[in-house]
């Protein structure tokens, strides 16, 4: 009777260390899952604090643009902006387009139309009387191109 108490004692014994075992292996293989997204948390952290550096630098390098002062381009003089006035004149009369000449003379279309509305001797249109036209324009379905 002795040696069945002990056989089973050596059995549930047995249970509990393979059931251990099992444990064991799963556990381990959970901690192989924790290294896999360790590497990934560390990986984004690097990504973040990257992330981080740059928005900063980038911040700080537009603040130091706005406090500095700026710097004054210089002044067109009345015979050099009359030239330019009447080099634009003249490739509009040729029938270069506001674009070509904005490009060939380095400025924006707005100011050849302006210089090409003051030559003409046309009084400027405001801003409300330019809105109020592209939205007639709109409106008939019209686009315009120059």
């Amino acid at each position: 009777m002795e040696t069945m108490v002990l056989i089973g004692a050596i059995s549930v014994l047995s249970v509990i260390a393979l059931a251990q075992a099992v444990l064991l292996w799963r556990a381990s293989r959970s901690l192989r899952r924790l290294d896999a997204i360790d590497e990934r948390v560390a990986k984004f952290g690097e990504a973040i604090t990257l992330l981080t550096d740059t928005t900063e630098s980038g911040f700080r390098a537009v603040a130091t643009r706005l406090v500095q002062t700026p710097q004054q381009a210089p002044a067109l003089t009345g015979s050099k902006s009359a030239a330019r006035t009447a080099r634009i004149l003249r490739a509009a009369k040729r029938g270069k387009s506001v674009k070509e000449i904005a490009a060939w003379e380095g400025i924006a279309e707005g100011e050849v139309r302006l210089r090409l509305q003051m030559a003409n001797n046309e009084p400027v249109p405001t801003a409300a009387e330019v809105a109020a036209a592209n939205a007639w324009e709109g409106q008939r379905g019209a686009l315009r191109m120059d």
